[in-house]
């Protein structure tokens, strides 16, 4: 009793661990086709294409790249620690008495040390301490050796060529200038790419309904080829019904196999964009749209949409901080025409004694001052450089405010086109929507004529293919009315901002 009890528990286990091996292994055979499939929304589509399009992320790193410049033309106002050293030594015949020898011996050692700053307005600001030990065998030098010390504050100041803050920190401004152009470009280029993903998501969505309505034909000439059989067994219709029949069937295959081809090329060009094509299992999913197109008309006027393309174009942006650019560069180049007027001016004090001891001292009294001031004038004569660089940066200019109107209307133009391009496809829906609600009722009517042997398996096949092609140019219609909605909006230049896309972290600082 007690064996059969044990035999019946163990038999009770081993049941149990089966069941549950095999529940495992069909978990495991299910979740591959599971994982298999990516629903996959407009939203999600764009923050795939955001973060894997290899496009976006070599243009991500230019404004980086670009705004090192403004740090190293702020470099030039970087102060300069300068310091020197030496040590002379002379021995020579002398011509006179009065040199203190017949033969001059002289040893002269300095330190010097010194900060040297560029200032904004063009000047040259330092601030110099030096030292000399000056030993002679002359006997006129009544301190031999003497220590001398000399603390002094230099300016020199442009007054024409080279003055003003605007000259100095005129190739800053430009790098700021080309960091905010850089910006612009990855804007441009986001708004693009973000544009063309949302197209190749609506491609996919219309090759999915296109295999469907294919795979549809195909199985209603599949059901009419069972029945023209049928019918043939009864004698009520000949061979050549169903020969017609088999014919369309073998056509609607090809079909169906050629409608899926352009599945897998869509769904490849969405995967390409959005990078997934580089993961080994991005490659073997399957993507699934989750959102429907729209076909309500969308309210926009035309002068609000020009004037908020003119504000948020990034190509209009960047052109006419390149125009700034022109307008900095022709400035400068009528400073450099200037002739150049530098005034200079130095004032220190200075100390001497027979030890460095007594030099200090003597140097911390501040009694005994050295000043000096002056200036230089500096024309050229002919000037031929500066006057050209001037006519250049002149026409520069003026093709800078040539290209600005040209965008400009460009951009008004398309904006325009655009607009147009929705109001057609909005026409284009309903016109396809009656042609496809009257090619049903023309099928139906073909149908109940079918059923009374009033009409061929031939002019059925043709009224179903009709449908089929009128259901492709609806839908057609609907999905080039929802990518001409995302055209719309790149032209507008709202593509970032519809999506709540901020750049905030990339715009330039001084």
């Amino acid at each position: 009793m007690a064996k059969s009890i044990t035999r019946i528990a163990i038999g009770c286990l081993i049941a149990i661990m089966l069941g549950a091996f095999l529940s495992v292994r069909q978990i495991n055979a299910q979740a591959p086709d599971a994982a298999q499939n990516l629903s996959l929304s407009i939203a999600d589509c764009i923050k795939l294409t955001l973060k894997g399009n290899l496009l976006l992320q070599q243009q991500r790193l230019d404004p980086q790249i670009v705004a090192g410049e403004i740090s190293k033309e702020n470099a030039q106002f970087d102060p300069n620690l300068v310091l020197s050293g030496g040590k002379d030594f002379s021995r020579k015949l002398t011509p006179s008495i009065l040199s203190g020898a017949a033969e001059a011996e002289s040893d002269i050692s300095s330190l010097n040390i010194g900060i040297e700053d560029k200032l904004i307005t063009g000047g040259a600001l330092s601030l110099n301490f030096d030292n000399v030990r000056n030993e002679s065998n002359s006997i006129w030098q009544t301190i031999n050796p003497y220590y001398e010390s000399i603390v002094s504050l230099k300016l020199v100041q442009p007054l024409l060529k080279d003055f003003g803050i605007s000259v100095n920190e005129a190739q800053i401004d430009i790098a700021v200038n080309n960091h905010r152009i850089s910006i612009s470009a990855l804007q441009q280029e986001m708004i693009s790419v973000l544009s063309q993903s949302q197209k190749l998501y609506w491609d996919l969505v219309f090759t999915m309904e296109n295999l469907k309505v294919k795979k549809l034909l195909l199985e209603q000439a599949e059901d009419l080829l069972e029945q023209n059989k049928a019918k043939l067994e009864v004698g009520i219709l000949t061979e050549v019904d169903v020969l017609e029949a088999e014919s369309r069937v073998a056509a609607r295959q090809e079909e169906v196999i050629i409608a899926h081809d352009s599945l897998m090329d869509a769904e490849d060009e969405l995967k390409r964009i959005t990078n997934l094509i580089a993961d080994p299992l991005g490659q073997s999913l399957s993507i699934i749209p989750t959102e429907q197109p729209i076909s309500q008309p969308q309210v926009a006027d035309m002068q609000q949409s020009i004037a908020l393309a003119l504000k948020n174009r990034p190509e209009y942006t960047r052109v006419k901080t390149e125009l700034e650019n022109s307008q900095i560069n022709l400035n400068l180049a009528k400073n450099k025409i200037l002739p150049k007027l530098d005034m200079n001016g130095s004032i220190g004090f200075s100390g001497l004694g027979e030890d460095y001891n007594t030099n200090w001292d003597e140097l911390s009294t501040a009694e005994h001052e050295i000043w000096g001031v002056g200036a230089t004038l500096t024309i050229p004569l002919g000037n031929r450089w500066a006057s050209n660089n001037r006519t250049q940066r002149r026409l520069e200019q003026e093709q800078a405010a040539l290209r600005l109107k040209e965008i400009e209307l460009n951009i008004i133009l398309e904006v325009r086109q655009a607009l147009r391009q929705l109001k057609t496809d909005l026409k284009r829906i309903d016109a396809t929507l009656i042609a496809q609600n009257l090619e049903q009722e023309k099928l139906k009517i073909e149908e109940q004529k079918y059923e009374l042997g009033m009409t061929t398996s031939h002019d059925l096949l043709e009224d179903q293919a009709q449908l089929a092609q009128a259901k492709i140019r609806h839908l057609q219609a609907i999905i080039d009315y929802n990518k001409s909605l995302a055209d719309f909006e790149e032209v507008k230049g709202t593509t970032l901002e519809k999506h709540n896309i901020k750049l905030e972290e990339l715009q330039p600082s001084t």
